[in-house]
C-alpha cells in the first residue's frame, strides 16, 4: 500500500523519510507583516521578513505504522513543532533549506490498523521549483 515516492525531513544528523504526497501540493504565499491592534486600538504592523514566504499543504498518504511514529518523532521531538527549521526533500530531489511547520499539532486519519494518512503545512523560503 505504501506510494513509491518519498519525502525526507531533516535537522542536523536527525531525519525522517516517509511516503511522498498523493495529489498536488497546494502553494500559497504568506504575508510578511503582522498586523493587530493594541488595548488602546492603536493599529500596529510588524514586519517579519522583507523576503517571501511561501506555505505548502502536503498530504502525505498510506504511511505504515513505522513511518507515521517515525514523523510524529520527528515533528514532536526534533523539530518541536513550528520551533526549529529543518530541509525539506521533495520527491523529485529537490531540497529545501529553513522550512518550518506551521501547525503545532499533527491530525492522523487512521486508515486501517497498519495505514495512517497526515496532512502538514510548512513554511518554505523559496519558491517551487
Amino acid at each position: 500500500m505504501p506510494g513509491a515516492s518519498t519525502v525526507t525531513f531533516a535537522i542536523g544528523g536527525t531525519s525522517v523519510t516517509v511516503n511522498g504526497p498523493a495529489g498536488p501540493t497546494d502553494v500559497g504565499a504568506l504575508p510578511r507583516q503582522t498586523i493587530d491592534r493594541a488595548a488602546d486600538h492603536t493599529l500596529w504592523v510588524y514586519t517579519h521578513t522583507t523576503t517571501k514566504v511561501w506555505s505548502w499543504s502536503i498530504g502525505l498518504r498510506d504511511l505504515t505504522a513505522s513511518q507515521k511514529d517515525a514523523f510524529e518523532d520527528f515533528f514532536l521531538d526534533t523539530a518541536v513543532g513550528p520551533n526549529n527549521a529543518f530541509t525539506y526533500t521533495h520527491t523529485d530531489g529537490t531540497s529545501y533549506a529553513n522550512c518550518r511547520f506551521l501547525s503545532t499539532e499533527l491530525r492522523w486519519q487512521r486508515i486501517n490498523e497498519a495505514v495512517w494518512d497526515v496532512t502538514v503545512q510548512i513554511q518554505v523560503p523559496s519558491q517551487v521549483s
